[in-house]
């Protein structure tokens, strides 16, 4: 997860997504990337819990839904 104005690691998440995705093709790895936000502002951005928090509760959700059958 980024923001699009991440200007502090400029693009290393997506890299890094990329990265895993092919050297890992049967995970799970996801890349959220939150318009107008910067580094951390996804987790401590005025609004992140009304334009983030959703992406990361959701994730965590399908997780617990494929490991414990809910």
């Amino acid at each position: 997860m980024s923001g699009s104005d991440n200007r502090f690691w400029y693009d290393s998440n997506k890299l890094c997504h990329e990265v895993l995705s092919s050297r890992y093709p049967d995970m799970d790895v996801r890349y959220v990337e939150v318009p107008g936000y910067g580094h951390l502002d996804t987790f401590i951005g005025r609004n992140a819990a009304l334009d983030v928090f959703g992406h990361i509760v959701d994730f965590l959700d399908e997780c617990r839904a494929v490991h414990t059958g809910v």
